[in-house]
């Protein structure tokens, strides 16, 4: 009878040390939100952000991802605080449903690189941020964000000094890498070619990731060779819309993306995409 007592005691004290061990996981979803991006991050330590929202509605789309897509959504995995919004810049693509997603739920903080860009969107964006009340807070190269113990948050771009001229809003997204142990996430905005040969002249191969969400839509004019040498994703994820009018993702991009070895996943063709890392491994839910 003792034998069992001790063995169950064991075998308890052994069950509750594994499951001590075992680390909460890191779960990100690529939202599809048609063309625009939007992903949503629940942390380890059970704090929620929010990296764009997708479109806003417009003269010319009604559409608007934050009220049809991410709010249900958020709603469904019982979200009522949103901790951290990025926006990685101004289009309306990528701001545009934050919008009515900072006016249903209680909002932390908001994170934006702060070059000025004249839209209706960008200005309705700043006045939700005051009228709301919410903590803003403008970011750039070379500063990390304290939102997970267990995370490293690194804003790779844009540089402390804007750029000026050319695809300006494109080039000033917010470029951020997100690591979790051994697995790491690069998040890249709209950035083009000027944006990522700045961070790869600056960074090189620290911007190294297992997981590329691959910048402008696959535009041509984004991922380019020198790039993708220093990231070398294992995954790339392209947040595009359906038979969208642009021809995203380019072909010549996709090509790239493939002689580097990286396995590409799209939401127009795979839909909402969820990634799960336990900080060792991760896998692909689609």
């Amino acid at each position: 009878m003792a034998a069992n007592y001790l063995f169950l005691f064991l075998f308890s004290f052994l069950s509750f040390t594994l499951q001590a061990r075992e680390k909460p996981p890191l779960d990100i979803w690529f939202l599809d939100v048609g063309q625009g991006d939007a992903a949503y991050l629940q942390l380890p330590s059970g704090k929620n952000a929010l990296i764009d929202g997708g479109p806003g509605a417009s003269e010319y789309d009604p559409f608007d991802a934050g009220k049809e897509v991410i709010i249900p959504f958020l709603e469904s995995l019982g979200v009522e605080k949103i901790d951290f919004i990025v926006a990685s810049h101004a289009h309306l693509d990528h701001i545009g449903g934050l919008i009515p997603v900072m006016e249903r739920f209680q909002i932390g903080t908001v994170y934006d690189t702060g070059f000025e860009y004249p839209s209706y969107a960008y200005d309705a964006f700043l006045e939700t941020i005051k009228n709301k009340k919410i903590k803003y807070a403008m970011i750039s190269s070379g500063k990390k964000l304290d939102w997970d113990p267990s995370l490293k948050i690194e804003i790779i771009g844009p540089p402390e000094k804007l750029f000026i001229g050319g695809s300006d809003c494109n080039d000033n997204s917010l470029i951020m890498k997100v690591s979790y142990g051994k697995i790491s996430f690069m998040f890249t905005g709209d950035a083009e070619k000027r944006a990522e040969l700045s961070a790869a002249n600056k960074y090189g191969d620290k911007l190294t990731s297992t997981i590329l969400k691959v910048g402008h839509h696959g535009s041509e004019t984004s991922s380019t060779t020198k790039f993708l040498t220093h990231v070398f994703p294992e995954v790339a994820i392209i947040e595009c819309g359906r038979n969208n009018r642009f021809g995203h993702p380019h072909r010549s991009t996709v090509k790239r993306l493939e002689k580097f070895g990286a396995r590409i996943y799209r939401t127009d063709t795979n839909g909402t995409i969820k990634v799960r890392t336990d900080g060792k491994k991760y896998w692909i839910l689609k």
